[in-house]
């Protein structure tokens, strides 16, 4: 039996066909998932300056960053983003949800559902983050990074890096925004 493996960058031609706002979002959202399963750095630098009591309750500088995208929240919900905090036995300990926005507002009341649905989700004891990524707040409820906020933490590090290096996915994504 044969098996299929699809290039990361093919995952990209499935959105080549939706309106040029959900293209170019989706895009993008993707090309995020691959910088951070190359480096994980700048989205955990971003994460532990906007909630930096959350970052260091749910182990966030600790364990493993695994990002996936168009997660599906049952029962009418897609999550664009979410980074899972894996442990050392592949458990998933926590997770983030992020909501990336490229010239674009909220859809309906997605972010009172991912909220509610979060709410679920620590009740049975997961810690769940719910940020949006956008060139402005979306929500004054809802913890936001900003762009410029993400690209810096790639291109700089962290204030105390002297060593730096910025990672080539980072820097492919900072030249396409």
């Amino acid at each position: 039996m044969a098996v299929t493996t699809v290039s990361r960058l093919g995952r990209l031609f499935t959105y080549s066909k939706d309106n040029l706002v959900t293209a170019q979002e989706n895009f993008t959202t993707e090309a995020v998932r691959m910088a951070i399963e190359d480096d994980a750095r700048p989205i955990v630098a971003a994460i532990s300056s906007v909630e930096p009591l959350w970052a260091k309750g749910s182990g966030l500088g600790r364990l493993r960053l695994v990002p996936k995208t168009q997660v599906e929240l049952p029962p009418r919900g897609w999550l664009d983003l979410v980074i899972e905090l894996v442990d050392e036995n592949d458990r998933v300990q926590a997770e983030v949800w992020v909501e990336v926005k490229i010239g674009a507002k909220e859809s309906g009341h997605q972010l009172d559902f991912y909220a509610e649905e979060r709410g679920k989700r620590q009740k049975r004891g997961r810690p769940v983050l719910l940020v949006t990524l956008a060139n402005e707040p979306v929500r004054a409820t809802v913890t936001n990074i900003l762009w410029s906020q993400l690209y810096q933490n790639a291109r700089r590090g962290r204030p105390d890096s002297r060593s730096w290096r910025e990672h080539p996915a980072w820097r492919d994504l900072g030249l396409f925004l």
